[in-house]
């Protein structure tokens, strides 16, 4: 398992890497990707747009999310989402 950069905690999708979040912190040419779990990913882009910037990874991993309640919120509906369509296949 590889524990994502950022939280330290959640572990990236090592088979299909593109499950996992590209970093807001290395969206530059002459950076070296850095791949974050789902969670993080979606804290990043919140924390982007409502603080205009990520986190630095020197400051990571971080101590939980720098906007929790949105995250939460987002990553609450997209498992509903899931869980109703996966019901509909059923």
């Amino acid at each position: 398992m590889i524990a994502c950069p950022r939280c330290g905690k959640n572990a990236l999708e090592e088979e299909r890497p593109a499950l996992n979040a590209l970093s807001r912190t290395t969206r530059t040419s002459e950076d070296t990707p850095v791949y974050v779990c789902s969670p993080c990913g979606t804290d990043e882009a919140m924390q982007d747009w409502l603080q205009g910037g990520a986190t630095p990874q020197e400051d990571w991993p971080m101590d939980g999310f720098a906007v929790p309640d949105m995250v939460e919120s987002i990553q609450r509906a997209t498992d509903l989402a899931i869980t109703e369509k996966l019901e509909e296949l059923l």
